[in-house]
């Protein structure tokens, strides 16, 4: 089979495999998904969500305290509650793409004209396609990018909680053909044009892989699940769908090829803190309540990725306590960075 893209680079014999023992089969097979978060957008600012949360939090003169001006859900309930929800998912989307300008204007790579025309346009674009065009996200070289490294393994799904299409962009250049889809989590997104709908009879495959987005993508900003709000209507939409057996329109269901792979694939968790309702809602609403079925056919363990807590007393109890927390739905914890854990996975996927 011909891998195309990054070359190998010479490595050391691995003595330690923090993934599963038979992880290069495992990825052959695609019996490992990749469910990666939000965090890609943030690095372009930096990393911290919680700086972007609150800058966000200044612009629209948020009244809380600072420590919840730095939970984004918290921000965009606020800013609904004033205003309307969707008012609120474009005034963050408008507030990324200032951060951007601003960001892209001490660039030097950046042609300043390019820039301008950019932002005379910015409303006709979505942040994703403002930040392609200059050139974001960016990385030192191609071993950094997480999202290059991981379209490079051959899987047929991924399911992302990102607003962004950088993975799409990602898989492009390997070159792939993915297929964006939504999660249906409100019954006013219907009009958004769904595969299943153009196509369907499609079926996931490493050729044509399926990139799902379960709180929504930034082209339609309607379907963003930001506030506090729009996370406990997600979690009623899935108890909703566990009650229900049949639905009348079929892009409402999530897809079986998602399902299967929540349920009979191992997880990799990318970029989430276990305190954030992008974590808490995903991991309650959709993981554990697979656990059922993925322990009943004696499944190998999924995997998290956590940063280690920083130097303290208490560092040792935290890490304790994360452990037992995964372990109790089949997740091992996998300590380090994202883009080093993908960068070792994809060396066994190359060995």
């Amino acid at each position: 089979m011909l891998k195309r893209g990054i070359r190998k680079q010479p490595q050391s014999p691995t003595t330690d495999n923090p993934f599963w023992p038979d992880t290069k089969r495992m990825i052959e097979t695609g019996a490992v998904t990749p469910i990666i978060g939000n965090f890609v957008s943030f690095n372009i600012f930096g990393g911290d969500p919680g700086l972007v949360a609150e800058s966000w939090a200044a612009d629209v003169e948020s009244p809380f305290s600072a420590r919840e001006n730095r939970e984004l859900a918290r921000v965009a309930q606020y800013y609904s509650v004033e205003n309307s929800n969707l008012a609120a998912k474009r005034h963050y989307l408008d507030a990324l793409k200032n951060y951007l300008f601003g960001l892209a204007q001490d660039d030097r790579d950046v042609d300043s004209d390019f820039l301008e025309e950019q932002i005379e346009d910015y409303q006709e674009h979505s942040f994703s396609h403002i930040a392609y065009q200059l050139g974001y996200p960016k990385y030192p070289d191609e071993e950094q990018n997480i999202l290059r490294l991981l379209a490079e393994l051959p899987l047929p799904i991924y399911i992302t909680t990102g607003y962004h299409d950088f993975l799409e962009v990602a898989l492009t250049r390997v070159p792939k053909e993915p297929v964006s889809e939504i999660f249906y989590w409100h019954d006013s997104l219907l009009r958004i044009p769904s595969i299943f709908d153009e196509e369907p009879g499609y079926v996931p495959s490493v050729e044509r892989p399926l990139v799902y987005h379960l709180y929504g993508l930034d082209e339609y900003p309607e379907s963003l699940v930001l506030s506090e709000d729009d996370y406990l209507d997600f979690l009623i939409k899935l108890s909703q769908m566990t009650a229900e057996v049949q639905y009348s329109e079929h892009r409402r269901k999530q897809p079986s090829s998602v399902r299967l792979a929540l349920a009979g694939t191992s997880l990799l968790l990318l970029g989430y803190g276990v305190y954030d309702w992008e974590f808490r809602a995903l991991f309650k609403g959709l993981i554990q309540d697979s656990n059922v079925s993925r322990n009943s056919q004696n499944k190998p363990e999924s995997i998290s990725v956590q940063v280690s807590p920083e130097d303290g007393e208490s560092q040792e109890q935290i890490k304790t306590y994360l452990q037992k927390y995964f372990d109790k739905s089949s997740f091992r914890v996998y300590w380090g960075k994202p883009h080093e854990c993908v960068q070792e996975l994809w060396r066994l996927w190359q060995e």
